[in-house]
C-alpha cells in the first residue's frame, strides 16, 4: 500500500512551494502548529509515522528553538524548509487528509524524507548544538 505517484508528486511541489514562500511569520506558525501535532500524536503516533518520529520531533524542536532565538547558526534555506515540513505535517487537510487512516499520514513521510535528505547536515549540527546545551 503506497502513495500513487501523482500524489507524491503534488505532496512535493506544496512542500516546494511552501519552503520558497516561507518567512519568519511562517516559521513561528508551523512551530506553534508543529508543536500541538505532536502534543495531539503524542502516546498514539500513527503506524507509518513511527520509524520517523525522533525525527519529527527533532524538526519541531529545530523550529521552535529557532523562533524562540536559542538556535541560530541554520542557515535560511534549512530553517525554510524544516519549517514548511512542519507545516505540512502539522495541517490536517493536505493532499491526502490526515483522517484517512495510515494512508493520510503516507504524503506526510514522503515530505519528511525530502526534508530530512535536504537538511542531513544542518540537522546533524542541531542535535550535536542540543546535546551539548542540554547537558
Amino acid at each position: 500500500m503506497g502513495i500513487d505517484p501523482e500524489k507524491e508528486k503534488r505532496a512535493k511541489q506544496v512542500f516546494e512551494r511552501t519552503a520558497e514562500n516561507m518567512n519568519e511569520h511562517g516559521v513561528r506558525d508551523a512551530a506553534k502548529q508543529g508543536a500541538r501535532k505532536l502534543s495531539d500524536l503524542d502516546g498514539q503516533v500513527p503506524q507509518v509515522l513511527r520509524d520517523l518520529w525522533n525525527d519529527v520531533k527533532t524538526l519541531v524542536d529545530l523550529v521552535n528553538d529557532w523562533a524562540c532565538g536559542s538556535y541560530t547558526q541554520a542557515p535560511w534555506t534549512t530553517i525554510a524548509a524544516v519549517a514548511s515540513a512542519v507545516a505540512y505535517f502539522a495541517c490536517p487537510f493536505d493532499v491526502l487528509p490526515d483522517i484517512i487512516p495510515i494512508l493520510g499520514y503516507l504524503d506526510d513521510v514522503i515530505v519528511i524524507k525530502v526534508c530530512l535528505d535536504l537538511v542531513e547536515r544542518d540537522l546533524a549540527a542541531y542535535r550535536q548544538w542540543r546535546t551539548s546545551s542540554h547537558s
